[in-house]
């Protein structure tokens, strides 16, 4: 192998020095080689050299002894400043993790408030219905009847729905509460080491 002059080891060191950063922010296996490569480009880097170089610093194995690195002083440094690093951990892990559907979340949806809403149009089909009989509770208006039985059925099945799915809201929030649970209880390290992938996680289905 050619040895490199003082300028094309200086960019080597770049391109390792962004390589590790981009295996930092996404993880090995969302890794893109093209992400690394571009912005050197413009600086009459020459593409074959540059994967070349990035596939020599992959089999390195430099990447994972950085990620080991970054983990290990992230623990260090959340041990020093915080009397309970297992909580601390905890506590941004539960701030990355998807929020789960809670029932003000729907009353209040866009500029509507559902639940009232969908409350005034129960009571409509309620009324309608009533007003369909006589006083005796014969029909009076069947057609009027059946469509108010109609609108009510639809406003219960929507009832449902909704009921449904804070239903399966709350699973999945008490899931998210044993899990942060057990990521508490790890060594600071292993905490870290979790914390940093599901940063990832957030972040690439948040730009998904």
């Amino acid at each position: 192998m050619a040895r490199l002059n003082e300028d094309a080891l200086a960019l080597r060191a770049r391109v390792e020095a962004a390589v590790l950063a981009e295996v930092s922010r996404v993880g090995g296996a969302a890794f893109s080689r093209a992400t690394v490569v571009k912005p050197f480009l413009t600086e009459g880097g020459k593409q074959a050299t540059l994967y070349r170089w990035i596939d020599q610093i992959l089999a390195s194995g430099a990447p994972e002894q950085h990620l080991a690195r970054v983990v290990e002083m992230a623990a260090v440094d959340r041990v020093a400043k915080e009397a309970s690093p297992g909580a601390g951990v905890a506590a941004e892990v539960r701030s990355k993790l998807p929020a789960t559907v809670k029932i003000e979340h729907i009353a209040t949806s866009g500029v509507v408030p559902v639940i009232d809403r969908l409350n005034t149009c129960l009571a409509a089909s309620e009324q309608l219905m009533a007003h369909a009989r006589n006083d005796e509770g014969k029909v009076r208006n069947a057609r009027l009847l059946l469509a108010a039985s109609e609108h009510l059925r639809r406003c219960i099945d929507t009832a449902a729905r909704i009921t449904d799915t804070l239903m399966r809201a709350d699973k999945v929030e008490r899931y998210h509460a044993c899990l942060i649970e057990e990521i508490a209880a790890e060594s600071p390290s292993t905490a870290e080491r979790i914390l940093l992938r599901i940063s990832r996680l957030t972040a690439a289905w948040g730009n998904g």
